[in-house]
């Protein structure tokens, strides 16, 4: 992706960055409403509203991590820190936090799998990080939840529903 960066790196979008950390945010945000919804079936409407407010990347990966092996709902806890936001450039916004989501949910899926199963091969890890479809990461992402191991995880129909990378459309 070093073409967003080069084509986002001057003035016209200084706060690119600020906007990947965003999406990053949002994403984690359904990751979390996601991991519950998929052990627990549902997430109580004060719980959603604290997620909804969160605004802090660690905190929001802690929870998430923390969903995937609670034993239940009642002994999962939250802090809701609140930030204001700043002005933007709209279409450097959605760049942000469309990358920032992206990675949010790459990253995500491999804790949850190495939190459930202890390690994640290279390999895997390698091809979770190739994908480029959020929509494909948002469906893995309760599955990894719900798998009993590694190769019911890598066995999923899901995965053939991404499309091709460059090089394999060009094979």
């Amino acid at each position: 992706m070093p073409a967003r960066k080069d084509r986002y790196s001057g003035p016209r979008c200084e706060l690119f960055e600020e906007w990947k950390v965003e999406g990053a945010i949002l994403a984690l945000r359904e990751v979390l409403e996601g991991v519950l919804r998929a052990r627990f079936e549902t997430v109580p409407n004060r719980l959603q509203d604290a997620i909804d407010e969160m605004d802090e990347i660690e905190i929001l990966k802690a929870l998430v991590l923390h969903a995937a092996v609670a034993p239940n709902m009642k002994s999962f806890r939250l802090s809701v820190p609140n930030e204001p936001q700043g002005e933007y450039d709209a279409e450097c916004r959605r760049e942000g936090l469309a990358e920032g989501e992206l990675i949010a949910n790459r990253e995500s899926l491999v804790q949850i799998l190495r939190a459930n199963f202890g390690s994640v091969p290279k390999d895997l890890q390698k091809q979770i990080r190739a994908i480029t479809d959020v929509g494909l990461l948002e469906k893995l992402i309760p599955q990894a939840v719900v798998v009993s191991d590694i190769q019911t995880f890598r066995a999923l129909r899901i995965w053939t529903e991404q499309p091709p990378t460059p090089e394999q459309s060009h094979a």
